[in-house]
């Protein structure tokens, strides 16, 4: 395995996001800007010290950041579900070759919180890259602003 396989993803503890997140929020910044004026960067900060958010980061080797994500967790009256809910990347790529990875550390870190299923509202794209892993379209979302 070449470093440019070996790929560390690691949760971010609440006390630690200040030394990371000038490169992160950077990645996480473009999911901001297409949240259709949902977001923005500080909002998502907020979410993430207030803990409702949690960041998680994807080094390639020892400490190249190649990509940053948040998750939540929705809470329904007879289930919880992880969320990914925000995602950054330079290179658009990393998702697909590296889903493996992030798919079943976020899962377990979600049975650890009690969730019992994994739900990502995005863009259609998600849904092909992550048929191999179980996932499938469930619901359409459309919006209009009024």
């Amino acid at each position: 395995m070449t470093d440019e396989d070996r790929v560390f993803l690691t949760p971010v503890s609440p006390g630690l996001v200040d030394y990371c997140w000038v490169e992160a929020g950077t990645l996480l910044k473009k999911a901001c800007d297409v949240s259709n004026g949902r977001y923005d960067i500080i909002s998502l900060r907020r979410e993430i010290d207030s803990g409702s958010q949690h960041l998680w980061i994807l080094y390639r080797g020892d400490n190249e950041m190649i990509a940053a994500f948040t998750t939540s967790i929705s809470t329904y009256p007879l289930k919880s579900y992880i969320n990914i809910s925000f995602c950054g990347s330079n290179d658009e790529g990393i998702w697909i070759k590296h889903r493996d990875v992030i798919i079943s550390s976020v899962t377990g870190w979600g049975k650890n919180f009690g969730c019992s299923g994994f739900e990502i509202i995005g863009r259609m794209g998600w849904v092909k890259s992550l048929a191999p892993l179980g996932f499938k379209r469930s619901h359409v979302t459309i919006e209009k602003e009024i």
